[in-house]
């Protein structure tokens, strides 16, 4: 258990939908826990992991940008609609849409009879095309780093399921 794989959104996800909008970037991981695990435990396991702090401190550079454990912590209660750069766009008992700008971060849970199924997406929101007709597009730089991207999201998962073992 804990391997990530990549996945196909479920079909009520919060990303599903918007995987089928014309010029829209889609990826979805998923790994399993043998345990019990809700989405608040999964919002704390995945932003608290050693690998995101990487990327908190990078974000901290930004005006808006410094993001606190006390800050996840409220985000996992369900007590605030916004850190750092990330506002809620949507959220259900198990899985929560983030958006920053021409991202979204998506996180969500499905229980299983041995345990809980824990997904992983995110979403690149393509610019208006200033061509009528033509289809919109994420950029060059944006699919440039896909693939760094693509390893990126597999280890912040699997940092999460790592995070969600120990603590048992």
């Amino acid at each position: 258990m804990g391997n990530v794989t990549a996945a196909l959104q479920p079909e009520h996800s919060l990303i599903s939908e918007q995987s089928m909008l014309e010029g829209y970037v889609t990826d979805c991981f998923s790994a399993e826990v043998s345990k019990v695990v809700d989405l608040s435990d999964l919002i704390e396991a995945f932003y608290k992991t050693p690998l995101f702090r990487l990327e908190r401190l990078v974000l901290s550079l930004a005006p808006s940008g410094r993001l606190r454990d006390t800050d996840i912590t409220a985000l996992s209660m369900g007590q605030v609609d916004r850190i750092s750069v990330w506002q809620v766009e949507a959220r259900l008992d198990t899985q929560i849409l983030l958006s920053a700008g021409g991202t979204k971060s998506w996180l969500m849970v499905q229980p299983l009879d041995s345990g809980t199924r824990l997904y992983f997406g995110s979403v690149l929101v393509p610019r208006p095309s200033k061509v009528e007709g033509k289809t919109p597009k994420v950029g060059w730089v944006l699919d440039s780093l896909m693939g760094a991207h693509l390893i990126y999201s597999r280890l912040l998962l699997g940092a999460a399921v790592r995070r969600l073992s120990r603590n048992t």
